[in-house]
């Protein structure tokens, strides 16, 4: 047995895995690194000096738990968030981790962006793909330039999260396809660095590090990892790739005009297309997904913006004295969901709305604008009786999200103009079936689901699968999972997608007026 050791670095978590050579999980573990947040809360990253030790800590308890002697253990890989970045001295120690939604380059931007513009003849959009410039490591490094210019003077490279990780346990200094457009340091019409921040930023020597292909062998594990994992000199490391695309590879939603919803911390909308296409409009992102053998496609790409935690702020408002949330609550959302579908399924016109505007929105990248959590229901201040449950104002947390994808959905599709081939929908929250039965129920779609919810991991399994010459073909990926009975579908049920349609155009007509609020 081959085993394969994977990092999935996220937004707020950092999970391990085992996995075997069919690609299953047979450990996983995880935790949550701290974030250093500036008295202003724009600046956030991890404690350098302890982040590198917490994740062998991590490998650790993951080989232990497994049960596996790690001379098996013979891929290891990694994932990470979109953007991600360590800047780093010249032996890879780092200086600075970047964490999700670090905004340092705020003010940066408005500087380096005119610049960049007139060197390269386009804008930071029409380079990259992606915006805002504020969000990316080249306004981060300015700020370092700015702000802390003896931490700058150290800094020889730049790599993304899984790169450095993989760098760490011995990998070649590298940076895979997917996880170098999503830097903002990279062309992606030109497949190639920007090296015109080299003349801005005054960039040091080597600061960019060769691109490949996710799933491609970049090197054996170092004589540190051996000794600090029990790692066998045979261990190979493979270049990894952004956990989003990770994600999608989990799925099988590897084929041109392929769908993948990632609903997780945020909820990325995703549209293979073998066209690269650009918004004019600043709208939608423009990024790729690679994988040796599988797949080399551009995404465009839509956003719902912040999602995860209106989840566990609504089971801590509605299940805990102080409003905190208990994993075990999951249960008790999913039961109560459950109960609301099946009566809505007996009697669809018999239940009153609860609508809910929580922070899903429609291309959230491209709104400045925080509107107020608002929830619209019946009035209780008039002769008819009203009566509420817990269980509606539950369903409506859920349709928050469901219309916004929707809604985001649909507006990829029209710039396509075509119909979507397969629509995937994956991330934690699908652990719920009624919420991919009722997305289902709502888009008229067959949906497809992962059975195992961790998709992202799974994805990183199977990228270890093409370095090892077991997958080959985009084929030989989508007959794997497919033999595996390892993806779910979800047929929509007419006479609920009347309902779920009614309630969707309810919803955005209210969005609009509450949007000027």
């Amino acid at each position: 047995m081959a085993y394969r050791l994977v990092f999935d670095i996220g937004s707020k978590t950092a999970k391990c895995a085992i996995g075997n050579d069919d690609d299953e999980i047979v450990a996983m573990d995880s935790f949550r690194p701290g974030v250093i947040v500036s008295e202003d809360g724009f600046c956030r990253s991890h404690d350098a000096s302890t982040i590198w030790r917490e994740i062998l800590a991590l490998a650790k308890r993951t080989i232990d738990a497994s049960g596996i002697d790690p001379n098996a253990i013979r891929f290891v890989t990694c994932s990470s968030i979109r953007p991600s970045c360590v800047f780093s001295d010249v032996h890879d120690d780092p200086i600075y981790v970047g964490s999700s939604f670090d905004m340092r380059g705020i003010n940066s931007a408005d500087i380096i962006e005119p610049k960049f513009e007139k060197l390269a003849g386009k804008s930071f959009l029409q380079a990259t793909g992606h915006f805002p410039a504020l969000m990316y490591p080249p306004a981060r490094y300015a700020w370092f330039k700015e702000n802390e210019p003896e931490n700058c003077a150290r800094i020889a490279r730049y790599m993304p999260v899984d790169s450095w990780i993989l760098a760490k346990l011995g990998a070649e200094e590298h940076a895979n396809i997917g996880s170098a457009v999503e830097s903002g340091f990279y062309d992606i019409t030109t497949m190639d660095w920007n090296y015109e921040w080299s003349n801005i930023l005054d960039l040091p020597d080597n600061f960019f590090p060769p691109v490949v292909q996710s799933g491609e062998i970049v090197g054996n594990v170092s004589s540190d990892a051996l000794i600090e994992l029990g790692l066998s000199r045979e261990a190979e490391i493979v270049a990894g790739l952004p956990d989003t695309q990770a994600a999608l590879i989990g799925a099988g939603c590897v084929q041109d005009l392929d769908a993948g919803i990632v609903v997780g911390s945020t909820t990325p909308i995703q549209v293979l297309k073998k066209d690269m296409y650009l918004d004019p409009q600043s709208r939608i992102w423009t990024t790729r997904i690679n994988l040796k053998h599988v797949v080399d496609s551009y995404i465009i790409e839509a956003s719902t913006g912040i999602t995860g935690q209106i989840l566990t702020w609504l089971a801590g408002l509605l299940y805990a004295d102080d409003g905190q949330f208990n994993p075990d609550f999951y249960a008790r959302i999913d039961a109560e969901y459950d109960a609301i579908d099946a009566e809505e399924l007996t009697s669809p016109e018999a239940a009153r709305e609860v609508l809910a505007f929580l922070g899903p929105d429609h291309l959230a990248a491209a709104q400045n604008t925080i509107v107020p959590g608002v929830f619209v229901f019946p009035t209780p201040g008039t002769v008819e009786e009203t009566s509420l449950s817990r269980k509606q104002f539950i369903a409506s947390m859920f349709e928050n999200i469901g219309f916004a994808v929707y809604k985001n959905l649909q507006f990829l599709q029209g710039l396509v103009g075509q119909s979507l081939h397969d629509t995937c929908l994956l991330g934690g929250v699908t652990r719920a079936s009624t919420f991919c039965q009722r997305f289902s129920d709502l888009a008229g779609l067959t949906i497809k689901t992962t059975v195992e919810k961790e998709a992202t991991i799974s994805g990183l399994l199977l990228s270890c699968s093409v370095a090892e010459g077991n997958i080959k073909t985009t084929s030989d990926l989508v007959d794997k999972l497919t033999s595996r009975n390892m993806i779910v579908d979800f047929q929509p049920r007419n006479a609920m997608t009347d309902v779920f349609r009614r309630r969707f155009d309810t919803w955005d007509r209210m969005r609009d007026k509450i949007k000027n609020l």
